[in-house]
């Protein structure tokens, strides 16, 4: 009769989790789709500060309100350069992501972006992450007109994913001291 060895439950049970919560669930690239109008006053002789308001729909929280605001340098009509971009995704409840963002408009319509999360509140408050923006202007009038924006970034697994590791980690060290406290009474 061969007897094999038997590994105790703790040394196969936390590595897999530790694999489980290393490699969570692929998740969908983040992408989002905003339209709404946009109005600017002259700041100075070739700087407009610009307010956007729309809506959208997104990937992470589904609808939301859109309000931002950038400075826009006009000193090229044909690439204008967006600094000091901020904006916020406005859920409802409570739950707000906001982003810093640059970027440009060329031809008078042909908008790029750069966004930075920064966090939010509720259920998005520690979210970081990135996105690349395109979209268009329509200009109604000198500094005011409509727009549209697609966002597009690499997935980000969600807050709820990060603390359900976070605990499944937690317990399997606490069961694992357990055990090893009933072996040494045992002993």
């Amino acid at each position: 009769m061969h007897l094999t060895p038997r590994l105790p439950r703790s040394v196969v049970a936390i590595p897999l989790l530790c694999c489980l919560c290393a490699a969570p669930p692929a998740q969908a690239q983040y992408h989002a789709t905003i339209s709404g109008t946009f109005s600017g006053q002259f700041t100075g002789p070739t700087t407009v500060q610009d307010t956007f308001t729309g809506s959208g729909t997104d990937t992470l929280g589904g609808a939301f309100t859109f309000t931002g605001m950038a400075n826009a340098d006009i000193s090229d009509l044909f690439h204008q350069l967006l600094t000091n971009g901020t904006n916020t995704l406005d859920y409802g409840g409570g739950d707000t992501l906001t982003s810093a963002f640059s970027g440009s408009l060329d031809n008078l319509s042909a908008l790029s972006t750069n966004h930075l999360f920064t966090g939010g509140t509720g259920v998005f408050v520690n979210n970081s992450g990135s996105a690349i923006g395109t979209g268009a202007l329509v200009f109604t009038g000198q500094t005011s007109g409509t727009f549209t924006l697609n966002l597009v970034g690499p997935a980000v697994p969600e807050p709820g994913s990060i603390a359900l590791c976070a605990g499944m980690g937690l317990t399997g060290s606490f069961c694992a001291a357990r055990r090893r406290r009933r072996r040494r009474k045992q002993i």
